[in-house]
């Protein structure tokens, strides 16, 4: 509507204007801001009209609760004791885990908030740890819930929680990829590395040199996932005896040596000593195998074929 038209409404004609677009109450003059019904009528389209709402109205309960279960960083507007208020604030985390930015200090230190902050629908929802008080970032319940968004979240943990092996026994059961996050000494665990393997390939490669050098362990992690071969240092995609062994286990490790490897006559005629006659490797496996063997100093969020292939 035209601006001068707007400025002759009364207040019947601007409450239905404003409930065709909430967005005409930033254009109303003070009393249709101050005006519940107006208001109301605003937020039922969107939360975010909190914010062209008088003072008065800011500091409204009612009003401040309906705004934040609709747009939860709404809760930037919320003025007086509805800013503070624990019920509209856990119903602002609930709505959008952003509303933590806007909530008040002490509680980035309310476990409740927190857990109802990154248990969001969001995928990103595990982000709310970044307004978490450092003590939070210790807490077992609040973290697991966060890895259950994304493996990431773990990055955000305290480094207690990351050197402490029973939990991060039952991270890597949510999320074998937080083995990237986990202590250093951790990621030589065995029992940690093969449930992680498991859910993700390449997740072998965050295993220390000593480990990733144990040829046998290495053909226990292939029987687990074969395509973690992909991800395995060069000297063992390279080496003959040690692809054939894990050939025997499963061959759907076999396109994931070395290419020159599985260009080799030599390699032909053993896969058919062994068995393997039948194995003829196409040209796109052989092109999938040209993958650095580290991947570990990035985080990978798409499956390991996905990423491989966009690498």
């Amino acid at each position: 509507l035209d601006a001068c038209l707007l400025m002759s409404l009364d207040t019947s004609q601007w409450r239905a204007s404003i409930a065709e677009d909430w967005r005409r109450l930033q254009l109303a003059p003070p009393e249709l801001r101050n005006d519940r019904r107006a208001v109301a009528l605003a937020l039922r389209q969107d939360g975010a009209a909190l914010e062209f709402a008088s003072e008065t109205l800011r500091s409204d309960r009612g009003l401040v609760l309906k705004a934040v279960e609709r747009c939860g960083p709404a809760l930037r507007h919320a003025l007086g004791e509805a800013a503070t208020d624990r019920e509209i604030v856990l119903a602002s985390v609930r709505q959008d885990w952003k509303a933590m930015e806007f909530a008040a200090p002490s509680f980035r230190k309310d476990k409740e908030v927190l857990l109802a902050a990154v248990a969001g629908s969001s995928d990103k929802a595990w982000q709310a740890l970044d307004f978490a008080a450092p003590e939070l970032r210790g807490d077992q319940d609040i973290i697991l819930a966060a890895v259950g968004q994304s493996g990431e979240a773990l990055r955000l943990a305290d480094k207690s929680l990351r050197a402490d092996k029973e939990f991060m026994q039952k991270a890597v059961e949510i999320d074998g990829r937080v083995l990237h996050y986990a202590d250093l000494e951790l990621r030589g665990e065995k029992s940690l590395l093969l449930e992680a393997v498991r859910q993700s390939s390449w997740t072998v490669d965050c295993a220390p040199e000593e480990i990733l050098q144990d040829r046998q362990f290495m053909l226990d992690v292939l029987k687990v996932n074969p395509d973690a071969l992909r991800y395995m240092p060069g000297s063992l995609r390279g080496d003959a005896d040690f692809v054939l062994a894990a050939a025997r286990q499963n061959v759907a490790s076999l396109p994931h040596a070395l290419p020159e490897l599985l260009n080799s006559p030599d390699l032909a005629l053993r896969a058919a000593e062994n068995g393997l006659m039948g194995y003829e490797p196409q040209e796109s496996q052989i092109m999938s195998s040209v993958q650095p063997a580290y991947f570990c100093g990035r985080w990978r969020y798409s499956d390991d074929l996905a990423a491989s292939d966009g690498e």
